[in-house]
């Protein structure tokens, strides 16, 4: 084909058209047969100069990267007719939105939207979503979630990286958030009432502020971590959560928790460089393991109720040397030490030079920090 800008009417009896069949052309405007249902890979791919598509009314299928790259396309009919949608349909296509109605049954395969412009604002009903379908969607700021939707589960990184997110609507059946559905988005509201599972790194790095998790039931590694916005969790009601898994809260701005009423172990640096004044941990703890808190500098109190049966080695991590002094480390009863460096920095014992340490007892009496590390053979 020539370099000059042209249109292209396909004729009535082509049925397919192959792979990369206008491919780098300099296509401007496209009418595809009235009877076509597929348009192959890659079909359109790096159309610098395609404006404007006509879909034939009985298209189904768009495969993988079909319009990829069409970076001046505006306009694609009878776009909403599509039922099946594969990966980066649109990508990198600037000029185009896509608006489309999810619903229908419509399937979005992995990546199906990937780096494409999408409304502001979508509903979503009747369809199905693979794994990371809306992942680095541009534009994308609010998505509901309607009664009409059926799956009880986000998938696996559907809005992975999209980072235009705001605000999810969920409706009362979804019950789990899987695998990375919301890292690096700029997430900032969603209603996770009803929610029972949160898996790993689910809402890493996102901007929420606060959260609520009465019914949780399981939760993932880092599920929260890097929040550097979020300031209030709460788990007020909840009776079946256990364990708050290794880096749950790392590194967030966390500055008040209600805990579930019936946890028994915190992981490693679940909440680890938070920002907490005072922590009073539930009287149904067991274990704690290794640097669960420490690295802040806020902390004023932390008391550890006589449930606790294993100190973890080095569970307090740095929190000697972190926190100001005055601060006040409250053991309520005699837990185990399971190995003997619980208060460990830089391969040396250290006596937490600058917290006042108190060991209680049921009988209320109180030793100094001398008689506790000879009590529990710190050094």
């Amino acid at each position: 084909m020539n370099n000059s800008n042209f249109e292209f009417t396909v004729g009535r009896k082509i049925k397919n058209i192959e792979s990369y069949g206008f491919a780098y052309s300099q296509i401007k405007e496209i009418h595809l047969p009235k009877h076509g249902e597929t348009i192959k890979q890659s079909t359109f791919a790096s159309c610098c100069s395609l404006q404007k598509v006509t879909l034939p009314k009985t298209i189904k299928i768009l495969e993988s990267y079909a319009f990829e790259d069409c970076s001046d396309l505006r306009e694609v009919k009878n776009l909403n007719n599509v039922m099946v949608f594969n990966s980066s349909i649109f990508a990198d296509c600037d000029s185009f939105v896509v608006r489309i109605s999810f619903n229908n049954g419509k399937l979005f395969k992995e990546n199906a939207f990937s780096s494409t412009n999408l409304p502001q604002k979508i509903e979503v009903k009747d369809c199905t979503f693979e794994k990371g379908a809306l992942s680095s969607c541009r534009c994308l700021k609010t998505v509901i979630f309607t009664d009409e939707f059926k799956e009880d589960f986000i998938i696996n990184n559907l809005f992975y990286n999209a980072k235009n997110l705001y605000q999810i609507v969920l409706n009362n059946k979804i019950r789990i958030i899987k695998q990375n559905a919301f890292k690096y988005t700029t997430l900032k509201k969603i209603n996770l009432e009803e929610v029972e599972v949160i898996e790993a790194y689910a809402f890493s790095e996102t901007k929420l502020t606060e959260i609520s998790l009465p019914k949780v039931k399981s939760l993932g590694s880092s599920a929260f971590e890097k929040n550097f916005h979020l300031k209030r969790a709460s788990f007020f009601g909840n009776k079946t959560l256990e364990e708050f898994p290794t880096y749950l809260f790392f590194s967030c701005d966390l500055e008040s928790i209600i805990f579930p009423e019936n946890l028994k172990v915190i992981g490693l640096k679940a909440l680890f460089n938070c920002c907490f004044k005072e922590v009073r941990l539930p009287s149904t703890i067991e274990k704690l393991k290794e640097s669960f808190i420490g690295n802040n500098e806020k902390l004023e109190y932390l008391e550890i109720p006589a449930s606790v049966k294993f100190f973890e080695e080095n569970c307090l991590g740095d929190l000697g040397a972190r926190t100001k002094k005055g601060t006040k480390l409250v053991l309520l009863g005699t837990p185990k030490i399971e190995k003997t460096n619980v208060f460990y920095l830089n391969h040396q014992f250290f006596r937490l030079p600058e917290i006042h340490c108190l060991f209680k007892n049921r009988n209320n009496f109180a030793w100094d920090m001398i008689f506790l590390q000879q009590c529990f053979d710190f050094l």
